[in-house]
């Protein structure tokens, strides 16, 4: 399993743990006693303990191929897999940015329409991490931090006023 089906694994839990009330199914519950208590573990707990796991399984191996201590990959690995896991969440997070789709920008000298600052031109990888560039309904783009920003006080384009949400 790579960092993005953990981090896909891990938002699937997420969403559950939000959108669950509190009463869990006892065919669902795993529990160890420890003396006289009792602790009960959710199937979510259950599963985000195995992907923990997962996750140092696949740094474990990555450490191996690469010749590297394994906290350090580790740590790496962790990282990418948070990436992964802000990517799939975001949407969820802030609608307002998942409303806005992603543009590559393809020639030097575009200008974002809110901070007046020239746009860089990169690969759609840099675009996927870094999220730098987001179009409006009306076609226009902007940095996507530039437009939430904006977006969040003035709903509407800050170029030709197209309004973003109904």
């Amino acid at each position: 399993m790579d960092e993005f089906h953990i981090a896909k694994s891990l938002a699937n839990v997420i969403n559950r743990l939000t959108n669950t009330s509190d009463d869990y199914l006892p065919e669902e519950e795993g529990y160890f006693e420890e003396k006289n208590s009792r602790i009960l573990l959710s199937f979510e707990e259950i599963k985000l303990a195995k992907l923990h796991a997962m996750t140092a399984e696949l740094a474990m191996a990555k450490a191996k191929e690469l010749h590297q201590d394994f906290p350090t990959v580790l740590k790496q690995t962790e990282f990418a897999v948070s990436i992964q896991l802000g990517k799939l969440l975001a949407p969820t997070v802030d609608p307002l940015l998942a409303s806005l789709r992603r543009v590559e920008i393809e020639k030097e000298g575009e200008i974002c329409g809110v901070c007046q600052e020239e746009m860089v031109v990169a690969e759609p990888a840099v675009l996927d991490v870094c999220g730098v560039a987001r179009g409006l309904g009306c076609g226009h783009f902007f940095h996507s931090f530039c437009i939430s920003r904006w977006l969040k006080e003035n709903m509407c384009c800050p170029l030709c006023r197209y309004h973003t949400f109904g």
